[in-house]
């Protein structure tokens, strides 16, 4: 945050749990709102909070966890998300065994 300049239009997306290279399951839940949002974003000159907030419930959802900053003038609006766990939910294959019976 402290190389963003003030007054610029920004937001960070950070996931506790992402590696170096995101997760295939994690890059497929972003990376089309993302875009999507990016481009409202440069067209309408207004950041698309409801977007990238609605995106984290989704996160959060899959028990990602993180936090979302947005720049707002010269100051950071923070929210988090998600469980204080380090792993998103996997299933186990029991219980999807048991979930279908």
């Amino acid at each position: 945050k402290s190389y963003v300049p003030p007054n610029s239009r920004t937001a960070i997306l950070y996931v506790r749990q992402m590696q170096h290279m995101p997760q295939k399951a994690l890059l497929q839940l972003v990376l089309r709102p993302l875009v999507m949002a990016a481009a409202r974003w440069k067209y309408s000159k207004t950041c698309p909070e409801e977007q990238l907030h609605q995106l984290t419930v989704q996160l959060e959802d899959e028990s990602w966890s993180g936090s979302l900053f947005i720049l707002q003038g010269s100051v950071w609006k923070e929210s988090t998300f998600g469980p204080l766990d380090e792993s998103p939910k996997k299933k186990s294959k029991t219980a999807e065994a048991e979930a279908e019976e």
